[in-house]
């Protein structure tokens, strides 16, 4: 039996105790921190905040143990020098080595993981984005690193007594969490979340997203059964794991995740089946209590409807007979907050062509046969009828795999880099939207929702086969050690196991954010520790044990000697760079405050200070794309007020408060950021967009033609993002200014196959054909066209501009009749009663005109305004009765 358990630990001086003392007590704090902290003072309230405690505490964690090597060089100095015995000195070198040893069936795949990582990183079509990883989600190397460490810090810290320590802490910080979101469900909440209010019944508790908050407790609850069963009789701790058992199934049903609801089945299924008989019938009253909550609950969230997470998954497959009406549904709430990613201030349209979003974007309806073809005339994918037939989020879960799949194509080997996917998504998803004819559900992703696609797009078949190669690995270990183990460990084992696997199965349908992320590999460095026992250590010291000791002696020390001061660097080294990191980690944090500083001054329309924040914000962290966005967007924005306000393109005297120099420092300064952005990011549309737009402005209140330039940056940023339809409807504006109405035409006609339900493209394409020649009757089509598409629209502009068109043609009777609609919509519209009395004069509807000059006396009331003094005007010049 001595062969079978590490090599002992010789006694530990009193600095490498208290090393050992401090990177203990900070693993627990690390497991405690990123699940319940979160920092209303910054933007990224539940994300950025977490993630820098992660990164501030796993490295003073490296800091700690780096130096705790340097103190045990020091001391096997000393043992040379004292020449001990070579079994003493064996002993202190395999102690070092500890964490190395124990994670032998976990280490090989884990190092090959971060290897395989760290190429991808070096080979990514963003390397700097996949080391440091996007914002809100730091998915980056990074990341990866620190959670590797975390994972041999458990190994070679945490010992087997400690195991239920940890555990008891993990349960009791989930059920915090629970507490927290139960209070949330009531409206109970010191904090009101703008998202929680949106979710209504489905709780974000300390994570910030119902998805993350019910995978985190569906990883705890095999834990929580592990504490009720590894007892044979009742005790009082049995009734308080009971007591959180219910406590956090609650709180688990008021998120109303799917994912993690099958997570949670299976894990318990997998839980109950291992378990074993005779553990289950060891106290059959424990038993039935367990499986009574667990059961009772989730049929009585399931019998509700608002709480029913059945429900959800029912409502996402279309019966057969609705085949024809597909296309009238939007992704989930869950699916757009998790994956939006930029910010921006609301932008002011500029005349002409309109930008206004009426809300009919998700009816889409289908386009001419001859699009949904490839080359050879045939439709295009054998998937197209599947897509067709799904409804709710399942159809753009639908379409993002198959962007995925597209990616994978166009990069096998090692995919696209970690944390990028979100640069090239909108390229591939504009081709299987076009083939599938769907343009539901197009946010911007970050995430491919499935474990097996999203390491396969940023790792690449390596990455995919790493991941395959750690489950396996993982599996093997669980089974050697359940084999082994007495009936006690047996169920810490299979509880620990299952936890595991609730993540594994959440994230074929998610994705990991860092409190869940840590968590796993929390549990799976405690199952290394658990399994330890069962893997032999003799085979690691086989060879030196062959050997006379006065050999070991001699080769150890020599090796020692040669290497002592190359440890003692190296962690030197270690101890500084994590110093560094926790410095930049602090900028970064820093930076996120004055950013949410600088929306609350935007939002207040004090826009000098909120410029003056932004700008600290990017000299503070100049590499996140979001910071320098919204700066961009804020300059864009002021510049495209005082041009509006100016009225005039081409005047150096602009009105009101702005100055030419102001509003030509603004795009200066736009066109700086965003090209700085470009050099970065080449892949990055906004800031494509951005230099568009900034150059259009400058064409319009410049003597200089900055038109060729703006067109060249607004078809990069098509390019990049080919269904962004703001990006069409500018560019066809410009055209349209630029007296290039076929290239205007044939843009807006691209931006109506992106958007087909938006109202925007019609009115604008109506107005191009009006300004070309006063093709009124092509005008007249087009809204026509739309009209007939959707005869439930109450979209006023659509009638209002059709009745302009009637005007300019002379066509009276029917300009009244679009009138007579947008009174119907609007019985408070001033201008369409004016136009109205003008129809009815044209027509010679003297009594009609009587009428509607009293209805708008009526609206303006003691106003003295235009239309007020011309309903009296046309009343004193109507011939009497």
């Amino acid at each position: 039996m001595e062969n079978n358990k590490l090599p002992a630990a010789p006694e530990t001086s009193g600095s490498g105790l208290y090393c050992d003392r401090v990177i203990i007590a900070i693993l627990f704090v690390v497991i405690v921190t990123t699940t319940l902290y979160f920092d209303i003072h910054i933007y990224s309230v539940f994300d950025l905040s977490k993630i820098t405690v992660l990164y501030i505490l796993t490295f003073t964690i490296l800091a700690v143990w780096s130096i705790k090597t340097i103190i045990s060089c020091q001391r096997k100095k000393c043992i040379n020098s004292t020449h001990l015995s070579s079994e003493s000195a064996q002993k202190g070198v395999d102690v070092e080595h500890n964490a190395w040893y124990k994670a032998r069936p976990l280490r090989l795949p884990i190092i090959v993981l971060v290897l395989a990582c760290g190429l991808s990183t070096i080979l990514s079509i963003n390397p700097y984005l996949s080391l440091v990883g996007t914002y809100k989600r730091y998915g980056g190397f990074i990341s990866t690193i620190v959670y590797v460490s975390l994972f041999f810090a458990i190994v070679n810290f945490i010992d087997r007594r400690r195991i239920s320590l940890l555990m008891s802490v993990i349960i009791f910080t989930a059920g915090i969490a629970s507490v927290y979101g139960i209070l949330q469900h009531f409206g109970i909440d010191y904090y009101h979340w703008s998202m929680f209010s949106g979710y209504g019944t489905r709780v974000i508790g300390t994570f910030g997203h119902p998805a993350f908050f019910s995978a985190f407790i569906t990883m705890t609850i095999p834990l929580i059964l592990v504490k009720i069963f590894s007892s044979l009789n009742f005790r009082y701790s049995t009734f308080l794991y009971i007591g959180i058992l219910a406590l956090v199934t609650v709180a688990f049903y008021y998120t109303r995740t799917r994912a993690s609801f099958l997570g949670l089945i299976i894990s318990s299924l997998f839980f109950f089946s291992l378990v074993g008989k005779k553990n289950l019938l060891a106290s059959k009253t424990k038993t039935i209590v367990v499986i009574s909550i667990l059961v009772g609950i989730s049929v009585y969230f399931n019998v509700n409807n608002e709480s029913s997470v059945i429900a959800r998954f029912t409502g996402d497959i279309r019966p057969e007979s609705l085949d024809n009406n597909f296309g009238n549904e939007t992704s989930s709430l869950q699916d757009v907050d998790l994956t939006r990613q930029e910010l921006s201030p609301p932008s002011v349209p500029l005349d002409g062509i309109v930008d206004t979003d009426y809300g009919l974007r998700q009816h889409s309806p289908k386009l001419p046969p001859d699009y949904m073809k490839d080359r050879n005339g045939q439709a295009s994918g054998w998937y197209v009828n599947l897509i067709h037939r799904l409804t709710g989020s399942s159809k753009p879960r639908a379409l993002l795999y198959l962007t995925g799949l597209s990616i994978i194509h166009d990069y096998p080997i090692l995919g696209i880099g970690p944390d990028t996917l979100s640069m090239i998504y909108y390229r591939y998803l504009s081709d299987i939207c076009k083939k599938t004819n769907e343009y539901v559900g197009t946010e911007k992703q970050t995430r491919m929702h499935n474990a097996f696609l999203d390491a396969t797009v940023s790792g690449g078949l390596v990455g995919l086969g790493v991941y395959l190669w750690f489950i396996f690995a993982f599996a093997r270990m669980i089974w050697i050690g359940s084999k082994s183990a007495n009936e006690t460990d047996k169920i810490l084992i299979i509880g620990l196991c299952a936890g595991c696997l609730a993540y594994f199965v959440q994230n074929q349908f998610s994705f990991g954010h860092i409190p869940i992320i840590t968590l796993f590999w929390f549990l799976a460095a405690m199952s290394v520790v658990v399994c330890s026992k069962s893997y032999s250590s003799s085979s690691i010291v086989k060879n030196q044990e062959d050997l006379p000791s006065n050999i070991i002696h001699n080769s150890t020390v020599r090796n020692k000697n040669l290497n002592r001061y190359l440890v003692i660097a190296i962690s030197g080294i270690v101890v500084c760079l994590m110093i560094l990191l926790v410095a930049l980690s602090m900028y970064r944090y820093k930076a996120d405050y004055y950013f949410k500083r600088g929306l609350r001054l935007h939002s207040n329309s004090k826009i000098d200070e909120a410029i003056q924040s932004f700008e600290t914000v990017v000299s503070l962290n100049p590499f996140a794309l979001s910071y320098s966005h919204i700066l961009n967007d804020v300059y864009l924005k002021m510049a495209k007020i005082a041009i509006i306000k100016g009225r005039v393109g081409n005047t150096k005297n602009m009105p009101g408060n702005y100055t030419h120099e102001q509003v030509t420092s603004w795009l200066t300064n736009a066109i700086n950021g965003a090209e700085k952005v470009q050099r970065l990011y080449p892949g990055d549309y906004s800031s494509a967009s951005t230099l568009g737009q900034a150059y259009y402005f400058l064409d319009k209140i410049s003597d200089k033609d900055m038109s060729a330039e703006a067109i060249k940056h607004f078809k990069r940023a098509i390019m990049l993002q080919p269904l962004q339809f703001e990006y069409r409807n500018t560019l066809a504006q410009l055209y349209a200014d630029k007296g290039l109405y076929n290239d205007a035409i044939n843009e807006i006609n691209n931006a109506k196959r992106v958007l087909p339900g938006d109202p925007a493209a019609y009115i604008n394409l109506a107005k191009v054909h009006m300004r070309d020649n006063k093709r009124y009757g092509d005008a007249e089509a087009v809204l026509l066209e739309f009209i007939s598409k959707y005869p439930d629209h109450k979209i006023k502009d659509i009638y209002k501009l059709l009745c302009d068109v009637y005007f300019k043609t002379t066509k009276w009777g029917k300009a009244l009749s679009q009138l007579e609609k947008v009174i119907k919509i609007d019985q408070e519209d001033l201008e369409a009663y004016k136009l109205a009395i003008i129809a009815n004069i044209k027509l010679k509807r003297y009594d009609n005109v009587r009428n509607l000059c009293n209805r708008l006396l009526d609206l303006t009331g003691s106003q003295n305004n235009s239309y007020n003094k011309y309903a009296k005007e046309i009343l004193g010049a109507l011939p009497d009765k």
